[in-house]
């Protein structure tokens, strides 16, 4: 989910329809999945469904608005009936699934996008979603029922990383003066990205968010994003051209090589790129918790 200004540790998905239904035995058609349906004697959309008979099946499909996508680019994904010449009823689908959950492939963490009770129903129909790492991505839908799997489906996204650094090229650098959250739904934790101007140079900060209250504040979170943020530069780039193990202190070689200054802070590893300087920083919070971030600038030409 992409968000402005400070970032909120709790969340997951973004939800842009959500259907909570208490009633019964009411015709659902295929345009419940554009709009939301409200619960009433008689709802536009909704229609009476007098059939007692058990229902048949209701089967759903997984698709996606993008086949491929640049890291951080958004990704839309929505469920829709496989059969597009018949209705589907909320009784239709209270029936055919107890549960319906995305995951992704590779991530143990799945999303439930629906969930039906006795009398009620909640539907998730269209959501987003955020990827960090150049990869053919695979979403799979799981429907289940009396706890067997009923329906299975998935979908391919293509992810590239074609930018100059992160979801930026240099040469069309905008600065903004907050931070914007990327959020991968199958991950405890986030991405957010704050582009700005040091020194009139064009440079770029990547911070971690742990999906969890209060993390922000907790040694215990903190500790972890130093090696979260320097694994998935070296994964998305290379091994660090110097780190503070083999080179000992990095002050100086930072100095020569960035506009920004160190003020308190401490480099820990720096990466030299054909587009771009990278600093794995050290830094000390307001609440004086030690906490990490990756600080980035164009190579000079």
């Amino acid at each position: 989910m992409k968000k402005d200004a400070y970032y909120h540790d709790e969340y997951s998905i973004f939800v842009t329809n959500l259907i909570h239904i208490k009633m019964k035995k009411y015709i659902l058609p295929l345009s419940f999945f554009i709009s939301v349906a409200s619960c009433s004697d008689r709802t536009d959309g909704l229609t009476e469904n007098k059939e007692e008979s058990k229902p048949p099946f209701a089967k759903l499909s997984l698709k996606t608005k993008q086949s491929e996508a640049n890291i951080f680019d958004v990704v839309n994904f929505y469920l829709e009936p496989t059969a597009k010449d018949r209705d589907v009823s909320i009784y239709d689908l209270r029936m055919s699934y107890d549960s319906i959950v995305v995951k992704t492939k590779g991530e143990d963490k799945g999303v439930v996008v629906l969930n039906a009770k006795e009398n009620s129903l909640k539907l998730t129909q269209t959501w987003s979603n955020y990827y960090y790492i150049p990869e053919t991505s695979t979403t799979y839908l799981y429907g289940y029922k009396d706890n067997k799997i009923v329906l299975k489906d998935s979908v391919n996204v293509d992810i590239k990383n074609t930018k100059n650094f992160l979801n930026t090229n240099w040469k069309d650098f905008n600065p903004e003066l907050i931070n914007t959250g990327y959020s991968n739904i199958t991950k405890p934790y986030s991405f957010s990205i704050r582009k700005q101007k040091t020194d009139n140079t064009p440079s770029m900060i990547l911070y971690n968010h742990w999906d969890i209250p209060n993390s922000a504040d907790n040694p215990f979170y903190t500790k972890q994003n130093k090696d979260i943020l320097k694994n998935y530069i070296i994964k998305l780039y290379s091994k660090p051209t110097y780190t503070i193990e083999a080179n000992g202190s990095l002050d100086q070689i930072y100095s020569n090589n960035f506009s920004g200054k160190l003020n308190g802070e401490k480099s820990l590893a720096i990466w030299i790129t054909a587009t771009s300087k990278i600093s794995l920083m050290e830094y000390t919070t307001f609440s004086s918790n030690v906490n990490y971030k990756i600080y980035a600038e164009p190579v000079n030409k």
